[in-house]
């Protein structure tokens, strides 16, 4: 009988709080509680470091016990957590896009930043296309197809490039769960206790690869589950997977995305001409 691991409880840090916080309200029913809750902070989001849960409730017209719960479902242990982390997340990131927007663009007509912008999603895919190992490509097909259970890990835009692959493998028969990163937390033991699972983890930069991505990792290793990472920095995490792809062009971020549907794309077509 497999030995079941001790499980380790994986907490988010304040910036995937405030991650999940957009996450969580993209994904509600219009015109629910949590919904009109949540269109009420977001109309103050130029000041949401002033919130309270009385001035929430009263705009919105909902108890304030709905309103406290509301950011436990979020995640957070309460709105002071939420103002911290959500202010932090706002003010850090918008300065990091105004300085990477000024470092690439600045003084540039808008027809030069569109040729810009093409030519750097021709590269990454270039780059990806001369260095993919089809062999490897084919190994993690296999392992999808032995072990017929899919953990597939990554951000919002990750999963995204491989919404299409994930349904090919529906096809197939082969049940694959995509979980949020920023979404991460102790239910994705339940998955992985499956008898046969493979654990297959998205990364475009080697800043994703945190202390909670290693937990997780672990957690699959415990039950001898194989993990696969694709990323564009090998180094970063290579010690703890079973198999490691690389694609694009290192330290390129956001770039990534363009050679992630082709490799989803490339997967996918494997599922269906393989034996």
């Amino acid at each position: 009988m497999r030995r079941q691991p001790n499980m380790k409880e994986i907490k988010p840090s304040p910036y995937r709080k405030a991650i999940r916080f957009f996450s969580f309200c993209n994904h509600l029913t219009y015109g629910s509680t949590d919904s009109v809750i949540a269109d009420t902070i977001l109309m103050h989001i130029r000041n949401v470091d002033r919130i309270t849960l009385e001035g929430i409730a009263d705009e919105s017209n909902i108890s304030l016990s709905s309103v406290s719960r509301f950011f436990t479902k979020c995640g957070f242990d309460g709105i002071q957590d939420f103002k911290l982390s959500l202010s932090e997340y706002l003010n850090a990131g918008g300065k990091m896009r105004t300085r990477s927007f000024l470092k690439e663009y600045a003084g540039m007509e808008y027809s030069d930043l569109s040729r810009s912008m093409k030519e750097r999603g021709e590269n990454s895919l270039n780059a990806t296309y001369m260095q993919t190992d089809i062999e490897k490509l084919q190994d993690i097909v296999r392992i999808f197809k032995r072990e017929q259970n899919v953990m597939i890990a990554g951000d919002t835009r990750e999963l995204a490039c491989f919404n299409l692959f994930q349904l090919d493998l529906a096809c197939q028969g082969i049940s694959a769960l995509f979980k949020n990163i920023n979404d991460i937390s102790g239910s994705f033991a339940g998955y992985l206790r499956n008898e046969k699972c493979a654990l297959c983890l998205i990364s475009v930069y080697k800043g994703w690869y945190t202390e909670e991505i290693r937990t997780l990792a672990n957690q699959a290793k415990q039950y001898h589950h194989p993990v696969i990472l694709f990323t564009q920095d090998e180094a970063v995490a290579s010690d703890d997977m079973d198999l490691v792809f690389t694609y694009g062009i290192p330290g390129s971020i956001n770039d990534g995305y363009y050679s992630l549907h082709y490799l989803a794309d490339m997967m996918s077509a494997m599922l269906y001409l393989e034996e």
